[in-house]
């Protein structure tokens, strides 16, 4: 799932793309989806294991399992055309450019594919990683690349002034097999999540020397997809059918303050930008949308008891309680 103001982005367990115009702050529940803004994908049985949008929205980006990354344009829910690499992939990310985003692509050979803008054919990163890339992200300002893979290992690559990418050697000591991987929105850590429910924090801002600062322990399945927020939250959804949220503003040591159900298999989390809302989806197509600003949700329950004053007032009677509502 994609979360990049307009649209929201999504793959369930049928066999099309979904655009879908974002919830309005009146449906912050678990309301059905509203109608998609736009519809496209090849019949497929299985699920895209991925996918991208573009900074400007206008396209979302898929592979497809042969090779091929499927490209779609968000306005018409056509098929923009597909890019070819040598092997199967498995994952795709965008930078953040939005005059010149390149596409990167994780193949099931454990090398990075690149498309810069008008490319037809891929520049490899070849990082040695042993098996293929699960997860793929760009650091916000673009000039770092990660790349989790099944080996237990990531990569990190840097961009340099003129353009090129040089990888940097992963950890040496391997870990349990990472499935997702995000930057947060400084771009000073990087969080992983395992398959064996961890996730870990990494201070990258010396980004050849990572230094493991937390593993976060609590999921008991999987962990499948991880998001940072722009305030330093980090959410994280996991095959338990449950989504925590951590406070990573002390990144040595972070606090849970949250931990959400209500999703079958939540595969993907996003923040919405801007604001606290946290977005999570399953594969039977269902999103469903927490406020964890305590300020916001506080005036939505007071606005919704405006017009109870008086069965307020039965409940709780005023002498001597401060009043929760201006």
């Amino acid at each position: 799932m994609l979360f990049r103001s307009l649209p929201i982005a999504t793959i369930g367990s049928g066999t099309a793309i979904g655009l879908w115009n974002p919830l309005s702050a009146a449906s912050y529940a678990s309301a059905a989806l509203p109608a998609p803004l736009a519809a496209s994908a090849a019949a497929r049985g299985d699920i895209p294991p991925s996918l991208a949008l573009s900074p400007d929205g206008g396209v979302v980006a898929a592979p497809l399992g042969n090779q091929k990354v499927g490209l779609w344009s968000t306005g018409s829910g056509r098929t923009a055309g597909p890019l070819t690499a040598p092997q199967p992939l498995t994952s795709v990310a965008y930078s953040p450019a939005a005059d010149g985003p390149i596409l990167a692509a994780g193949g099931s050979d454990g090398i990075v594919y690149l498309w810069p803008p008008g490319a037809s054919q891929p520049t490899p990163i070849n990082g040695h990683l042993a098996a293929e890339i699960t997860s793929i992200a760009f650091s916000p300002n673009g000039a770092l690349l990660a790349a989790g893979s099944a080996d237990g290992t990531f990569l990190l690559a840097a961009r340099g002034p003129d353009g090129q990418w040089t990888p940097i050697a992963p950890p040496t000591l391997p870990l349990d097999e990472i499935n997702t991987v995000a930057f947060s929105a400084d771009g000073t850590l990087l969080a992983t999540g395992s398959a064996s429910g961890t996730v870990r924090l990494w201070n990258i801002s010396d980004p050849d020397k990572p230094v493991n600062k937390a593993s976060l322990t609590g999921p008991a399945g999987q962990v499948v997809s991880v998001a940072f927020s722009e305030g330093g939250m980090l959410a994280a959804s996991s095959d338990d059918d449950s989504i925590r949220v951590w406070n990573t503003r002390n990144p040595a040591a972070p606090t849970l303050v949250a931990t959400f159900t209500g999703l079958a298999d939540p595969t993907s989390v996003a923040w919405e930008p801007g604001t606290q809302t946290l977005v999570g989806a399953a594969p039977d197509g269902t999103l469903l949308t927490w406020d964890t600003n305590p300020g916001t949700v506080a005036s939505r329950i007071c606005r919704a008891l405006a017009g109870y004053t008086a069965e307020v007032a039965a409940i709780v009677p005023s002498t001597g309680y401060p009043a929760a509502c201006p």
